[in-house]
């Protein structure tokens, strides 16, 4: 939760140095952006030209960018009666912009004036006079005139009457005057976010409860309405939650001792409205919100219902457990609860009132009776190993007991085979495990980012070279017993390096006693393995080992499933590791983050007194590079988001049909068209991230694609998608007067049902999948875009509906009565690495290149950005190049026209149209600035990759640009004109270098957040779920009947294919009711 101090920190404070001493009254005017258009001038002049001259006027600066400091600095220069409070970042609260100015005040009295609003030249005058004459009135309002854009004048204003004044509000917010005293006593304005449109009801309703209020017949202010920008018309009105959060007392937590501590955006106590007006409120006006102060909340977490419950169990506790499940307590806490009980402790009781049985490489038929009861209720099941049990056998005479054939090996094998899921922690494991069932996923091991404090603590204040070289060089070992056979084959290479460097080393071993092997002519000792995973740690992390080693040989396969886990502890010990060069230790970079060397005993030698003879700043400076390398990628943090979706995906996995018990369940993506535009690849890039969590996906097009090979069909082909083409309508926005196509839903179904698909997400508008779906009873998420539909179109379309911005998710959620979510464009690692990999700021060249990417049409803006260059030269001598990326073939006199202007400013040779890029990450490398010139977007995807590969952004906020890109993080321009573009790119070309570096980093930790492969992947499947569940309560309320069977078509089908299909529909027809009775059946019990 955020708290109003957050947007009092940094305040600047300017006034004439013969400022007026004792005011009377304090006028306290919040402002933002309206010092360009006269508004802030004039509202400050109808205060300092009062009849009633006593007074100082503080105007508190909420962060404007258009030169209000200027108009401001000119009113002080000549009147030693205005305040200037300013403030950098902008908190969009301008009743916490109010508190603030309260807080400053010096007068009696106070009054509120407005930016765009004024007072009449008496207002003060009579509102004072009234107080004064009434020592028990604590405020005293006037009437005030309403001015409206399209309609006659209005006059607020009457005599108090508290019952009234609950029904609705007849004050004026520039209307009022009270003593100072009523504000210390009982507060101020509320400054939560769903207060934003009426804090000042709200206040007038608190102080009516307990000060007396005065009403003064005459006008004192002028009131404009709607103007654009304003309050009224940016921020969203939801009076039953207003009444709800009013309800409470909050008096004495906005006095002036306690304002700062308000929690600005907790809901916590509107929990009793339900989860549906709860996600109401956090989707229309908590989320977009804090989207547009990225800079306070850089990720924007949707609100969590119930967290899911995960019982794990394992026959005997050991820090396996810590690793795999308690290192991401913390971190998904809002999302899971990981509740542990031994296995033989687990009943019936304890499986009901779980989510998810995870069963932690259980091996006997004990766990086979847990699995079929976590089924018999409906319960998701996991099944995690992190060794390869299946080939365990093989290392060991000791693990005969899992060798085929034996009880525990079948054991095993029917519990992967039954999970919905299983968990594996390497390539080879996954192997194994692929073999008895296609539902796995691959996690990699980890480690809390709190245990490496220690070794970035040891870098930072390491002793000089000199001091170092007078200690011995202290080599450890940390493990177990089952690495000896490792040490009986290279012991003499430790032997060796002892004779030779004597006293200059000495040896630690945890965990393993070289009692029967090689004396050593160095120091030793050993200690006693320990099964306290934070015990272990903590004792590696002081024990300032210099040179750790981790031996492992890989002849055997359960030993080329091993995971890097020593890598992690070698690194957070701030030692040096010294690795065997296998499969294992792939992710070590020989020479940058370990040393490496082959399993003989003279390349161990040679690698060992290699890591002790570096000098002190080598070593550190491969540790560091582990630590940058294991902080990015190995963090429990790091992690946490991929763990979590492997949970949420197993619970489409427990929900979803399959083909068969065996098979993975089957999700098909309908997609409008071939050409990789960003709604298909946002689609596609989702089909391969369920692909990566064990379902199948398949991509269908519109039938008229099957002769082209498109982009779309190439991406599918690489990555092992099937594609299918059926007959397709697509709309862009709801027509509810177009018949829907009866045989273009049979052939949908019939597909649908003979190809046993689960779930459907389409993209765009199909109404004829959505009621194919509806007739199935298949949970159907339809993803759309920008769109003019605004109100309720009184269809059923979908279960729940996806944008990549709120602006678009609340505005389709609307129109189809559909909850609605916001998932940003999945971003592939590729542009992160970029951005992780170059930190130097890019735009501090002489000459910029900048990219704008997208169909070259009229509405991306391609032609102003062309004129917005041959500006930039002409007018400001900067030289800059544009590259064009994107299909250029559709619309050839637009891109005619680009050319001539090009010309015209003799910038031709600056201008270069790429065409379609299939590899936008290569393409971000060679640019300095993405440029987004579009006057119509949902949230252009080449914005995020750019955030991600550190590639300033230069936009104008349309559609949901705006939910992720600020001055804070990218360049803001007012729209798409050339002359604002040009203006934008100069801004960027003039950067300071440390400005540039911070809005890069903060869009890059946006980026992150939201945009990651694992951030996304959580929440499609929490999106998946809700899918699942609003379907399976619809399917409850339908009956198998007569409509639920394929209509015989009204009209013949053109296409050709479907002829031949015939047959087969009209057998599949004779079984339908018993199909869908059946799925209602099934969806009721999970």
């Amino acid at each position: 939760m955020v708290r109003a101090s957050q947007f009092l920190r940094d305040a600047q404070i300017r006034h004439s140095s013969n400022l007026i001493a004792a005011p009377k009254v304090s006028v306290v005017l919040p402002t933002y952006c309206r010092g360009s258009n006269g508004l802030l001038a004039r509202a400050i002049e109808s205060v300092l030209s009062q009849s009633f001259g006593s007074l100082e006027l503080i105007v508190v600066d909420d962060g404007s960018t258009d030169g209000t400091s200027d108009v401001l600095a000119d009113f002080i220069e000549h009147d030693d009666r205005v305040i200037h409070l300013r403030h950098d970042q902008n908190s969009g609260f301008p009743a916490l912009r109010v508190n603030e100015g309260l807080l400053m005040a010096r007068g009696t009295y106070c009054a509120y004036q407005f930016d765009d609003d004024q007072w009449t030249p008496d207002a003060l005058r009579v509102l004072t006079a009234a107080l004064e004459a009434d020592r028990d009135c604590g405020l005293a309002y006037g009437k005030a005139q309403l001015k409206l854009a399209d309609a006659d004048d209005m006059y607020v204003g009457q005599p108090f009457n508290y019952s009234k004044l609950v029904e609705g509000n007849f004050i004026a917010n520039n209307s009022v005057l009270h003593r100072r005293s009523v504000f210390e006593q009982y507060g101020g304005y509320d400054m939560h976010i769903v207060m934003r449109r009426l804090c000042d009801w709200d206040l007038w309703q608190r102080w009516g409860r307990v000060v007396r209020f005065q009403f003064v017949d005459e006008v004192v202010s002028i009131v404009s309405v709607a103007l654009e920008h304003s309050l009224g018309t940016t921020a969203p009105l939801d009076a039953f939650s207003a009444r709800a959060h009013m309800a409470h007392d909050r008096n004495p937590r906005l006095t002036p001792s306690s304002l700062a501590q308000y929690e600005i955006d907790d809901l916590t106590h509107l929990s009793s409205l339900g989860d549906r007006r709860l996600e109401d409120v956090w989707s229309l006006q908590v989320a977009p919100f804090q989207s547009r102060h990225r800079d306070v909340w850089p990720v924007v977490r949707p609100k969590c219902g119930k967290p899911l419950q995960v019982l794990v169990t394992k026959a005997h506790f050991d820090t396996t457990v810590d690793i795999t499940i308690n290192n991401f307590r913390a971190s998904l806490s809002d999302d899971f609860n990981f509740t542990y009980v031994p296995q033989m402790q687990v009943d019936e009781a304890s499986i009901e009132c779980a989510d998810i049985l995870l069963l932690h490489r259980t091996i006997d038929y004990h766990s086979l009776e847990l699995l079929s009861l976590a089924r018999k209720h409906g319960k998701g099941v996991v099944y995690m190993m992190d060794d390869d049990l299946l080939s365990l056998h093989e290392v060991s005479p000791e693990f005969g007991y899992l060798a085929p054939g034996e009880p525990c090996h079948n054991a095993l094998t029917e519990l992967i085979r039954q999970a919905d899921l299983v968990v594996t922690y390497s390539p080879v494991m996954q192997a194994s495990v692929a073999q008895i069932n296609p539902r796995n996923v691959l996690l990699e091991t980890n480690i809390p980012k709190a245990w490496l404090a220690t070794a970035n603590a040891k870098l930072a204040g390491a002793p000089s070279a000199a001091a170092s070289t007078a200690q011995p060089v202290k080599v450890a070992f940390a493990g177990g017993g089952a690495r000896r056979e490792e040490f009986q084959v290279l012991w003499p290479a430790i032997v060796e390096v002892s004779r030779r460097m004597k006293d200059q080393v000495e040896f630690h071993f945890w965990g393993f006693e070289p009692n029967d092997l090689g004396r050593l002519e160095s120091p030793y000792s050993c200690e006693q393995y320990t099964f306290s995973y934070d015990e272990y740690l903590s004792r590696l992390t002081q024990a300032d080992f210099d040179v750790m080693i981790a031996p492992l040989f890989t002849d055997k396969r359960a030993k080329r499933a091993k995971c890097p886990i020593k890598f992690l502890e070698i690194t957070a010990a701030g030692a040096l590791g010294v690795y065997s060069d296998v499969q294992p230790y792939a992710a070590v970079v020989d020479g940058v983050s370990g040393l490496k060397c082959a399993n003989t005993i003279e390349s161990w030698i040679d690698a060992l007194l290699k890591a002790i003879n570096l000098d002190v700043s080598e070593r550190q400076s491969i540790v560091k590079a582990a630590l940058k390398q294991v902080e990015r990628r190995f963090t429990s943090e790091a992690q946490a988001n991929w763990v979590g979706a492997t949970f949420e995906a197993a619970m489409c996995h427990a929900r979803l049909n399959r083909p068969s018990k065996a098979d993975k369940p089957r999700i098909a993506y309908f997609c409008h068209s071939q050409y990789l535009g960003g709604a298909e690849n946002h689609l596609l890039r989702h089909a391969l991230l369920a692909q990566q969590f064990g379902f199948e996906a398949l991509f269908v097009l519109p039938y008229i694609a099957h002769t082209a090979h498109e982009e779309v069909q190439r991406r599918a082909d690489r990555a092992g998608v099937r594609v299918a083409y059926l007959p397709l309508a697509v709309e862009t926005e709801v027509d509810k007067l177009r018949d829907l196509n009866e045989d273009m839903i049979d052939e949908i179904s019939w597909w649908l049902r003979t190809q046993k698909i689960g779930l459907v997400h389409s993209v765009t508008l199909m109404r004829e999948v959505g009621e194919a779906c509806r007739r199935n009873v298949i949970p159907h998420v339809t993803s759309l875009y920008a769109s003019n539909s605004t109100e309720p179109a009184g269809i059923f379309h979908c279960d729940v509906v996806h944008s990549d911005s709120l602006l678009y998710a609340n505005q389709w959620g609307r129109c189809l009565g559909a909850p609605a979510q916001r998932i940003l464009s999945h971003t592939p690692n590729a542009y992160f690495e970029i951005g992780q990999n170059e930190r130097m700021p890019a735009t501090t060249k002489e000459s910029l290149t900048i990219g704008l990417f997208g169909t070259v049409q009229a509405r991306k803006g391609q032609l102003q950005a062309v004129e917005a260059i041959g500006m930039l030269q002409k007018e400001f001598g900067v030289c800059a190049r544009l590259k064009i990326y994107g299909y250029d073939q559709f619309f050839p006199e637009y891109v005619d026209e680009c050319w001539r202007t090009a010309k015209r400013y003799g910038v031709e040779r600056q201008i270069s149209f790429e065409g379609f890029v299939s590899d936008t990450a290569s393409t971000l490398k060679e640019i300095d600035i993405v440029l987004c010139a579009s006057d119509w977007e949902s949230l252009p995807q080449v914005i995020l990759e750019g955030m991600a590969a550190r590639r300033l952004v230069v936009t104008p906020l349309v559609g949901g640009v705006g939910e992720v890109i600020s001055n804070r993080n990218g360049v803001v321009i007012r729209d798409n004109s050339a002359s604002a573009i040009a203006h934008g790119l100069l801004e960027a070309s003039q950067m300071d270098p440390a400005d540039l570096n911070a809005r890069l980093s903060l869009a890059l930790q946006v980026a992150e957040g939201e945009c990651s492969r694992d951030a996304v992947a959580k929440s499609l499947f929490k999106l998946y779920q809700n899918a699942m569940q609003r379907c399976a309560a619809r399917s409850r309320a339908i009956q198998p009947s007569v409509a639920a069977v394929a209509r015989t078509p009204q009209a013949p089908i053109v296409h050709e294919h479907i002829l031949f299909q015939t047959l087969e529909r009209v057998r599949t027809q004779l079984n339908e009711l018993n199909g869908i009775a059946d799925r209602i059946e099934e969806y009721r019990i999970n």
